[in-house]
């Protein structure tokens, strides 16, 4: 059983009520599976606010990081995570 530790920061920390999250998976998830899980159990109003409506992804949303690094230096969405990684995932805001 591996479990990931999941921190929802800035206005996501809402929908964990501020406390870090625990997931247990049966194998090394993928990040993408580890996203999917939340959306699921955290419901619509969080899918909502993390995921793009026409790319259905997190990133043009979110800065997330794996073990304090930036996905974008592993495999993306794909980097496999392992018993007692942690993901740390803030909303970026984009403005002019």
């Amino acid at each position: 059983m591996v479990e990931i530790r999941v921190r929802l920061l800035g206005t996501l920390s809402e929908f964990s009520g501020g406390e870090v999250l625990h997931l247990r998976f049966d194998g090394d998830p993928r990040l993408e599976e580890v996203i999917d899980r939340l959306v699921s159990e955290l419901g619509p109003a969080f899918e909502e606010a993390l995921l793009d409506p026409v790319l259905r992804s997190p990133l043009p949303r979110a800065l997330i990081l794996v073990n304090g690094f930036e996905i974008g230096a592993l495999q993306g969405l794909e980097t496999r995570l392992k018993d007692g990684d942690e993901v740390v995932i803030l909303p970026v805001s984009h403005g002019g």
